[in-house]
């Protein structure tokens, strides 16, 4: 019995022994890839470039700073709108790559339309509860915050 454990134990090692090795000529081996993966980041107020109205004022129209650099940096630059009344509460979001990448080292300006179920009309527009912008005659909003608040 002692001499079929050393057998199986002999054997195990010898089989485990060549697991994973690669030999020098093999070809079709790549390395392990470096685990990256996608998150998804909400803004500051800072970040938020300016709101402006289309489709008489049923549209918002929301510029932003969102990650650049190797393809694939920002994707999915979405509004959704959380409150109606008396604020038109929004958050955004971005998907990027994980911090420690170091793939995105600097920033590009992206828009994203974001369709309101009715008129804005007097209501401000508080993006992650942080970007307060309030309406003008105009088209472009007027930045009031960065900070939350009421116009």
């Amino acid at each position: 019995m002692v001499r079929f454990r050393v057998l199986a134990v002999a054997v195990l090692a010898l089989v485990l022994a060549g697991c994973g090795t690669v030999r020098a000529g093999q070809t079709g081996v790549s390395p392990t890839p470096t685990a990256t993966y996608r998150v998804a980041y909400g803004f500051s107020g800072d970040q938020i470039v300016s709101v402006s109205l289309k489709d008489s004022g049923r549209v918002l129209a929301i510029a932003a700073k969102v990650p650049a650099g190797r393809d694939g940096c920002a994707s999915d630059l979405t509004g959704k709108l959380i409150q109606w009344n008396p604020s038109a509460n929004i958050t955004l979001t971005v998907q990027s790559w994980a911090p420690g990448t170091n793939a995105c080292q600097s920033d590009q300006v992206e828009t994203t339309g974001l369709t309101l179920p009715g008129r804005l009309g007097t209501r401000d527009v508080v993006i992650d509860s942080s970007a307060v912008f309030g309406p003008t005659k105009g088209t472009l909003m007027d930045r009031c915050s960065d900070m939350g608040g009421a116009c």
